[in-house]
């Protein structure tokens, strides 16, 4: 047990055999040929055959500003919460790939309706500048179901065109601008400008998607990457299409779109600010009429003269006090009209009117602050609900900078009011010294300044209205397109060489898997490698695979492969019996299992001993399955058997002789017996061995398989040489444990490996190389996958 132990652990500790893991798959080079042929051949019907793709492009610069904030913001830029440049690019990366944005796209292209034009082989997608018609949905009722199927239509005429279900059934024929029905939907077919003679019996399929599908399909092509997220501001655009200008298309009118509504969103502030500006004015044109009336009937009531000179004279009196009075009055009245329009608002979220003019720049810092914080929340709404923690958190960004502009503008009303309240009393001393004026001019100077007041407000708001429509005017998108769509001169898609490569290697790869699939799944042991690692016991040789024919038993003069592996054996033998003492020599031919070919070695090692002039009997002891006879194709007689359990016979009664063997002499096993065992424990055994090696130079005994049954362990005793028979492909290397056992154990005598049928087309023989054997004739299938 324990050299057996050795064994195992030398088994372990043994290195991995390059040569002989690459030889077990290079001996099937054939396979590995075919396999690549046959993949590359695949692939090149399908290049052939398959629609290529381009790659278009497109490249935007965002703006810098996008990414910074404004000067009022200045002070502030620690508590305004903007992210980064990079950051700034992923929210304009993310609005360009949005829902919203692309459904535009859709909408606008008309997207869900596509063209294709069969070709010899496959059809191709067509779009404007190819298309000779156009479909065009007449109904808009929005209940009903968006379709997803396909028609065709036959352009018969430059008049008339055929309608064609899915399967090219013929509906009916109709004339261009007609109605027709498509899944409950009216639809027309017209002509456009690029219809010729040319189109006529052109062949259409029209293809209708669902809307979302198209919207889903578009977001997963178009891909949009910063070139630089650290020192540009550069966002690249592109998509996979197989027909160029739809792609184009598809790329500008995203960019496109995307410039309107950034435009759009720069604008939604200066409208509203215009709207409250023009709210305004109409009530302070209102209040000026009024008090424009008082001063002319005040005028015709007391025959004033020369008004104008008089007011003149009257406001020299005015000192820069009184001036900014008027300014303090117009920046309350604007104080009064934000609060009322914040308080208006409640608690919903409105764009604040920016750029009036305030004195405090804080409350233009938090306004312009509120704006964009606004405009930021209405994009992440158009992809989200107001669950979002990112519209939560800015909810309360919102409302905490609504609160401090509300104080702020408080504040600014209460420091307004303490400014009024010492420039009135300034006035007041001014008025004191214009006293010995007329009454009428002192109170018409009255009117006149409260008409001075309504006219600088009225004036001023003039001017922010002219300066907010120049802004609406000027407003530049976020970004500057650097390069319009364009696509590549050849397809991206199929990769000729990357598809080619992977092909080949996929060609490899396939029999390599299957083969190392094959030998993980086999259990069979295959050649003298296999069975020296598992059996430490020395090895005889092998029996190639005979599949010429020949005799079953080796006769004078034969020079198959067969053959030779047989004189090589006896070679063998040879060196094993050397140190046996005697001059008669009994050899025993077992096997692990049935099946394994005992019975071809022991009739063919008989028959090679014999050719080399040495008398030589074969003895058939299986005595529980005999094949023997049935191998030498002799009928079924007495034998052994027979002698053993008849104290009378004589042995000489059961010889048999081989026509063309005169030194080789038969005695078969006979008739099954029922207790096989015990018949070998009798004593007449013993005289059976004396007698024949009293005749003869060597005993073969072809013996019951050792792991079946006890029968070869119990006359073992009489063996010089035992050859352990173990058939490659066939026998279990599980198995191969057994005769291990027997070798380690001793439990059988001078014991030897001998392999037999091993299969010379996977390069475990020998024997074929040397011009020996019959050649025979095979297909060229056989010729090509054997060798």
């Amino acid at each position: 047990m324990k050299e057996n132990h050795s064994h195992i652990q030398e088994k372990i500790d043994e290195p991995l055999n390059l040569r002989e893991a690459l030889e077990k798959y290079l001996r099937h080079w054939k396979w590995f040929v075919l396999s690549t042929v046959l993949s590359l051949s695949l692939v090149f019907v399908y290049l052939r055959y398959a629609l290529p793709e381009y790659e278009i492009k497109t490249s935007l610069m965002v703006k810098e500003d996008m990414g910074m904030m404004s000067p009022e913001l200045a002070v502030f830029q620690e508590f305004s919460g903007f992210g980064s440049g990079s950051s700034i690019l992923q929210n304009e990366i993310q609005l360009l790939q949005s829902r919203s944005m692309i459904e535009s796209v859709v909408d606008d292209l008309d997207l869900t309706v596509s063209y294709y034009q069969q070709g010899r082989i496959i059809e191709s997608e067509i779009y404007q500048g190819q298309l000779p018609i156009t479909l065009k949905r007449l109904d808009e009722n929005k209940t009903l179901k968006e379709l997803d199927t396909a028609f065709f239509v036959n352009l018969h005429s430059a008049t008339q065109f055929r309608l064609l279900d899915a399967d090219k059934n013929k509906l009916q024929t109709l004339p261009y601008g007609s109605s027709f029905l498509v899944g409950g939907h009216k639809y027309s077919l017209s002509k456009n400008t690029f219809f010729t003679d040319e189109n006529l019996e052109t062949q259409i399929r029209i293809s209708l998607e669902p809307k979302n599908d198209v919207i889903e399909e578009l977001i997963e092509s178009v891909e949009i990457v910063p070139i630089d997220e650290i020192y540009s501001t550069v966002l690249a655009l592109s998509t996979k299409h197989a027909n160029k200008k739809k792609g184009i298309a598809v790329l500008n009118c995203l960019v496109a779109n995307y410039n309107a509504r950034a435009i759009e969103e720069k604008n939604s502030v200066s409208k509203k600010t215009l709207a409250f500006i023009s709210d305004r004015l109409e009530r302070v044109k209102e209040e000026l009429s009024v008090v424009d009336n008082r001063a002319e009937t005040y005028k015709k009531e007391h025959k004033i003269a020369n008004a104008e000179e008089q007011a003149k004279v009257l406001f020299d009196f005015v000192s820069d006090s009184e001036k900014a009075l008027f300014d303090t009055t117009t920046q309350a009245k604007l104080v009064d009209y934000m609060v009322n329009y914040l308080q208006g608002q409640g608690t919903s979220f409105e764009l604040i009117p920016a750029n009036l003019g305030f004195s405090d720049p804080a409350i233009g810092a938090f306004i312009t602050e509120y704006n964009l914080l606004l405009q930021k929340r209405n994009q992440l709404l158009r992809s989200s609900s107001t669950l979002n923690p990112l519209v939560v958190n800015l909810d309360a960004q919102l409302k905490g900078l609504k609160r401090s502009l509300e104080e702020s503008l408080n504040n600014l009303k209460r420091s307004l009011e303490i400014t009024l309240v010492e420039l009135s009393k300034n006035d007041r001393q001014i008025n004191e010294k214009i006293a010995r004026f007329p009454v009428q001019e002192r109170k018409y100077k009255d009117i006149a300044r409260q008409l001075g007041v309504k006219e600088t407000l009225y004036l001023y708001l003039l001017q922010k209205q002219e300066e907010t429509q120049i802004s609406l005017a000027v407003a530049a998108p976020n970004s500057t397109i650097i390069d319009t769509a364009y696509a590549s001169k050849d397809p991206v898609s199929p990769n000729k060489m990357v598809v080619c490569l992977a092909a080949f290697l996929l060609g490899l790869l396939v029999p390599f898997v299957l083969i190392y699939l094959h030998d993980l799944l086999d259990n069979k042991f295959h050649s003298p490698e296999d069975l020296k690692k598992e059996v430490s016991a020395p090895l005889l040789g092998d029996i190639p695979l005979d599949e010429s024919g020949a005799p079953s038993i080796l006769k004078e003069g034969e020079r198959s492969s067969t053959a030779e592996a047989f004189r090589l054996l006896r070679t063998n033998l040879d060196f094993m019996l050397a140190p046996v003492a005697g001059s008669v020599k009994t050899i025993f031919v077992t096997s692990t299992t049935s099946g394994e070919g005992k019975s071809f070695i022991a009739s063919n090692l008989a028959a090679v001993l014999a050719l080399s002039d040495k008398k030589v009997a074969l003895l058939g002891m299986d005595l529980r399955s005999p094949t023997l006879n049935g191998y030498l194709g002799i009928p079924d007689q007495k034998g052994i058997t027979n002698f053993l359990m008849d104290a009378n016979s004589k042995l000489e009664a059961y010889k048999i002789s081989l026509e063309g063997h005169p030194n080789l002499d038969l005695y078969l096993s006979g008739t099954v017996p029922p207790n096989p065992a015990e018949l070998l424990l009798y004593p007449k055994v013993e005289t059976l061995f004396a007698q024949l090696k009293a005749d003869y130079d060597y005993l073969v005994v072809d013996t019951a398989p050792v792991s079946l049954v006890t029968d070869t362990l119990t006359i073992s005793k009489h063996a010089d040489l035992c050859i352990y028979v173990a058939r490659a492909n066939y026998l279990d290397k599980r198995l191969l444990s057994y005769p291990e056992m027997l070798y380690t154990e001793k439990r059988l005598p001078n014991m030897a490996m001998l392999i037999n049928a091993s299969d010379q087309r996977r390069g475990y023989g020998t024997y074929g190389s040397y011009g020996y054997g019959v050649e025979v004739q095979k297909t060229w299938w056989q010729a090509f996958f054997k060798k």
